[in-house]
Order: C-alpha cells, then sequence, then structure tokens
C-alpha cells in the first residue's frame, strides 16, 4: 500500500507522515525490509509496463474513492495526526486502506478455476463478514458466478466428538462443522440434503438387531453426500508394481489382530501412566505402530516427558 499511495499525487507530498502512519508497531519488520522490498517490486513493475502498472491500480483508486471517498480522508488525518488533532483513528483508516485494496485485488482477478488445498485452514472464509478482507476474498471466489471451486482436504471438519465433549460443550462439533462444510457446498439446495440426514440419524436410534432398513436409508444418506464430495484413496502400487492398477482402492483395508493388539497395548500403556485420557480411536485409523509415527502429537510428547521423569 505504502509503495503505491506514494504514487497518488494528492498523498505523495505526504510520504513521511504516511510511512509513520503505516509502519503501525511493526518498526522491525518495517525496516528491515518490507518497505525496500515492496518499493523495489512496484519499481520492477512500473519499468516492465512503462508505467502501466502501478498506474492501473491509482485508476482503480481513484474510481473506488468516487464511491467510497478515502483519499480526502487520508490526507486530511495524514496533516492532523502528527498534532494529535485528527478526528480518525489510525486503526479505522488503515483497515479501510486494507479494505480497499483487497476489493480492488480481487476485482483485478477473474479466475476459471480456484484450488484451496488443505481447506480445513481456511474453514473461516465461510462465516467472514463481508466487509473484512478474507470476508471479500470468500465474496469473489467463494460466492457462487461464473467461478468453479474445488476444495482439498483430508479432514474437511472435525472428524468425531467425544460424549465429554459434547457434554462440556452442549454441541456436538463434529455434527456441526460437517453440516456446515455442506451447507457451502449444497448452497441453495440444502433442505433436502437435511432431510436425508435427519433421516439417517433418526433410523440410527431406532435401528433394532436383524433390521436391513437403514441400508436403505444410508445409502440415501451417501448419495445425497457424494453428490458434492469425492473421496479418493491414495493408490497402492507397492503391491502390484503397476502404476495404472488401482484395485487396491476398491475395496476396505483389512484389520488384523495385530493391529487391535497395537491398539490395545497403547491404551494400557496411557493407564499405566495415569494419563487421565484414553487413546483417541482417530490415531489408530489413522497409522498404525502409534508409538512409532507419532513425533509431534501431544500424546507421544506426554508419553517421552513421563518415562523421562520415571526412567525405572
Amino acid at each position: 500500500m505504502y509503495a503505491i499511495l506514494t504514487r497518488v499525487p494528492e498523498i505523495a507530498e505526504h510520504q513521511e507522515e504516511l510511512e509513520k502512519f503505516l509502519v503501525y508497531f511493526a518498526d522491525s519488520a518495517w525496516t528491515g525490509w518490507a518497505k525496500k522490498w515492496y518499493e523495489d517490486k512496484v519499481s520492477t513493475c512500473a519499468k516492465k509496463t512503462q508505467g502501466a502498472y502501478p498506474a492501473s491500480v491509482i485508476d482503480k483508486i481513484y474510481e473506488y474513492d468516487q464511491e467510497r471517498p478515502i483519499l480526502g480522508v487520508l490526507v486530511e488525518h495524514l496533516t492532523k495526526r502528527a498534532s494529535g488533532t485528527s478526528p480518525y483513528k489510525d486503526v479505522i483508516i488503515l483497515n479501510t486502506l486494507r479494505v480497499m485494496f483487497a476489493r480492488i485485488s480481487t476485482g483485478m482477478l477473474n479466475p476459471d478455476l480456484v484450488i484451496m488445498d488443505e481447506f480445513q485452514r481456511f474453514k473461516f472464509l465461510l462465516n467472514s463478514n463481508q466487509e473484512s478482507e478474507t470476508g471479500i476474498l470468500a465474496q469473489k471466489f467463494l460466492g457462487g458466478g461464473e467461478t468453479r471451486i474445488l476444495l482439498l482436504s483430508a479432514t474437511p471438519y472435525k472428524l468425531y466428538s467425544t460424549l465429554e465433549e459434547i457434554d462440556e460443550a452442549q454441541v456436538d462439533e463434529h455434527y456441526a462443522e460437517f453440516l456446515q462444510v455442506m451447507d457451502f457446498l449444497f448452497a441453495g439446495h440444502t433442505g433436502e440434503f437435511h432431510r436425508v440426514w435427519s433421516d439417517y440419524s433418526i433410523a440410527l436410534h431406532e435401528m433394532s438387531a436383524g433390521s436391513t432398513a437403514i441400508i436403505q436409508v444410508k445409502n440415501a444418506a451417501e448419495e445425497a453426500m457424494y453428490s458434492g464430495v469425492c473421496r479418493t484413496e491414495r493408490i497402492s502400487v507397492m503391491d502390484s508394481g503397476d502404476y495404472t492398477d488401482d484395485s487396491s482402492v476398491k475395496h476396505p483395508l483389512t484389520v488384523t489382530e495385530m493391529d487391535i493388539a497395537s491398539y490395545l497395548a497403547a491404551g494400557n500403556l496411557l493407564k499405566a501412566i495415569d494419563a487421565g485420557y484414553s487413546l483417541p480411536l482417530d490415531y489408530v485409523k489413522s497409522c498404525p505402530y502409534l508409538m512409532s509415527f507419532m513425533r509431534s502429537y501431544k500424546i507421544k510428547q506426554n508419553i517421552e516427558k513421563y518415562f523421562k521423569a520415571h526412567p525405572e
């Protein structure tokens, strides 16, 4: 913002105060690299485009100012800021500028396809304030229109809630997150999905031994979900050596006696050291040989910490 705003004629004469204002408690980062790095980038673009950039952005700023006046406000703030007589707060003006640049930037993008990898990290976009920077991005890319969106995630919502968590929070976060993602995917057509999955939930509660009625309801729930979601597994090429052979993903993995023994052993270990919690089933479903592959997990760190304190 600084590199471009210093090229706007009305603001250029207030360059020194603009810099003090935009630093906003980030002194070390600003003086260390930010100012020079971005200035170099903008200067390089200006040379390569014969000035077309950032002139195109400055034109957009003037257009934006016609609908949402900001340049006059910024000049007044910079003029009176040093004396403490400005009627505006730094944070208000700063956020207004960020929103302006976010709107201008997204307005200049016109993608056909947006791929969001590890989507679970960006779920806040689904409920973003429409006037925030993230809300503007969400409106632009996730608000329908011609842009197509592909969301990729191994964990698009919380995988399950324990009874203790539900009792404490008085809400099943797993199911709430699941429905939030589905509501986004089926925007405008969620009524039927909710009905089908409500039927499935009721059927699960009322299921009796020997009854096959649940199968039809379960199939309907799966069909409703898979109209917007697909699931893929990593192809196991180790068995056949044929990279075109995907037969391994057609069948569920076999649970062996050793898998169950490993789970029980890990659970007994937690009891033995009085860890205060049981082994989350998610870990067992995700990786075999738990103690070998959980280096960065809290549960492994707690176990190691215990044995360091009790080497005997």
